[in-house]
């Protein structure tokens, strides 16, 4: 759960950064009232440090090989996922007063109302930060694996169910191609381990 708050908060780095900059030109213009914005780069300044460190952590133990394994069925990327969020649910943000107290409480309650939609109905935004470190949103049809004679076989030929899948590595046209995951929430699992069969195979 602190994991999907800690995205959800970056994926709207970029209205952060403005209001961030509006807040430091309203200061250098000297406005009669400057706590709201100072207030406000504050509360910018450590919620970005928390959740980008929280983030970043998660991220390094997801790498540790851990999870279940599947085999890839078929692939395509979500490769607009993160424009469509930025345009329908960030850039509209900008429409509110960041430099004055009322502007800024309004901001608050329709973004706390917006964050808890997106909790409840398990949306996982990628968003600029995880895209700058080419993690990508692939939309999968798995097969699960099991370990049998010493060997990884795969279970149940007919049994595929899709899934979304974060990865950094290229899953389109990867028919065939094992994957581990780790489980973000019942839609989204972090890719965690990815094996390229060997030809011979």
């Amino acid at each position: 759960m602190i994991f999907e708050i800690s995205v959800y908060y970056l994926s709207c780095l970029p209205l952060w950064l403005s209001i961030f900059f509006i807040d430091v030109v309203s200061l250098c213009r000297g406005t009669e009232h400057g706590w709201t914005e100072w207030l406000s780069i504050d509360a910018i300044l450590l919620a970005t440090a928390m959740c980008g460190i929280y983030t970043y952590l998660w991220i390094k133990g997801a790498e540790t090989p851990a999870g279940e394994k599947y085999i890839i069925d078929k692939a395509k990327e979500e490769r607009f996922a993160a424009v469509e969020f930025m345009m329908s649910y960030v850039f509209p943000l900008f429409a509110f007063e960041f430099t004055q107290w009322d502007g800024v409480v309004l901001f608050l309650i329709f973004f706390g109302c917006f964050g808890f939609l997106v909790h409840r109905h398990r949306i996982f935004s990628t968003n600029p930060v995880m895209e700058l470190l080419g993690y990508r949103v692939y939309e999968c049809d798995l097969k699960p694996y099991k370990p049998a004679a010493g060997k990884e076989k795969i279970k149940g030929q007919s049994e595929i169910f899709k899934k979304s899948i974060v990865s950094r590595h290229e899953l389109d046209g990867m028919p065939g191609c094992m994957i581990r995951t780790k489980i973000i929430n019942n839609d989204y699992q972090f890719e965690t381990e990815f094996t390229v069969p060997d030809s011979e195979e």
